[in-house]
């Protein structure tokens, strides 16, 4: 189990450290770059995450005039 501050550690090196200034993405752990897991990767489980997530929140109707609702093309017209 961490403390706190080892659990903020790799976040507060990630938003002050000169070095990182513009870096955009990545997966980070213990303040360095790892590689993502296979299920953060997975397109199919992130589709489902989604649609699950539309679903439990109701925000498909909120989504779908954005082109960002996945669940607006299941529904009927």
């Amino acid at each position: 189990m961490q403390t706190p501050e080892q659990g903020a550690s790799t976040a507060v090196y990630l938003a002050s450290a000169p070095e990182l200034e513009g870096v955009t993405g990545g997966y980070y752990e213990n303040s360095q770059k790892v590689s993502p897991s296979a299920k953060a990767v997975n397109s199919k489980l992130a589709y489902s995450l989604w649609a699950v997530s539309e679903e439990l929140t109701g925000a498909t109707e909120a989504l779908e005039p954005l082109g960002l609702s996945v669940r607006a093309a299941k529904l009927p017209s």
